[in-house]
């Protein structure tokens, strides 16, 4: 007579190996259907901007400086407005390398090339720079307050919204950032919303890499380019905007013998 034993045997490995078949589909067609949905709901759009930014500082004496700068976005091949933008502040030196400053902005959004939405802000910040032998670097800290007002609506809104900045210049031709130099840019910053009436806190991040030409102790020209990655409207709606940035930073002394802070610490 022939032992029942293999037979059970090999019915437990086929019921096991039927029903780990199963559970093995089930999981893959659950993990397949979630990334679908995620696929789904995850949107990301793309764009183009070209920024041109006129940036002025005014510098009263060892302490004070005045910070001034304006410009305007442009967007679809230079076809429409972006945006247009004026803002001001008033910078302490506290020692050769940490400053802090405070100052206000108005922005203007637009569609279509008529404007969308406004908004009013005010800015306080610290920075700090720090120098490595032929590499200059600096890091910002800036905090905003955000005030909205969309024309179509009619509807205001208000939001904080907190900006970190590490940027770094590499002079080429000269050891030292003088006249008629050739010089590297390049760094990161990263935008984050808060408030009673923010729901998602990242903002966006900006990539920075490009060179500038220092024509005279007081005149820079920059052009850089600025890989954006911003959240919109959703948790799970983004845009990425490759930007062509061109800035002149011009700086005024009214004494001669009045310290010249890093030109470029106040770019947007």
């Amino acid at each position: 007579m022939k032992s029942a034993t293999p037979f059970f045997t090999l019915r437990c490995n086929t019921l096991f190996y039927n029903s780990a078949k199963r559970i093995f589909n089930f999981v893959l067609a659950l993990f397949l259907f979630s990334k679908s949905n995620i696929a789904q709901t995850k949107t990301t759009a793309y764009s183009d901007q070209y920024w041109l930014q006129y940036y002025g500082q005014l510098h009263l004496n060892s302490k004070w400086t005045i910070l001034g700068d304006g410009g305007i976005r442009m967007k679809n091949g230079c076809k429409e407005k972006a945006a247009t933008l004026g803002r001001i502040g008033l910078q302490l030196n506290l020692n050769k390398n940490l400053s802090t400053a405070i100052g206000c902005a108005y922005f203007s959004q637009y569609i279509n090339d008529k404007i969308s939405r406004e908004e009013w802000r005010g800015w306080q910040e610290l920075f700090l720079k720090h120098d490595f032998s032929r590499v200059f670097t600096n890091h910002r800290l800036r905090l905003e307050e955000r005030y909205f007002h969309t024309l179509s609506t009619r509807k205001d809104n208000f939001n904080f919204r907190l900006r970190y900045r590490f940027y770094f210049t590499i002079p080429i031709n000269h050891p030292t950032m003088q006249a008629n130099t050739v010089y590297l840019i390049g760094g990161d910053e990263i935008f984050l919303n808060f408030g009673d009436q923010v729901i998602y806190n990242y903002d966006q991040n900006r990539l920075i890499a490009g060179a500038g030409y220092k024509l005279k102790d007081n005149l820079l020209i920059n052009l850089t380019y600025v890989y954006q990655y911003a959240q919109k409207n959703t948790a799970f709606h983004f845009e990425k905007t490759d930007i062509i940035w061109l800035g002149m930073i011009h700086t005024i002394k009214l004494k001669k013998k009045n310290a010249v802070p890093n030109p470029v610490q106040n770019q947007k």
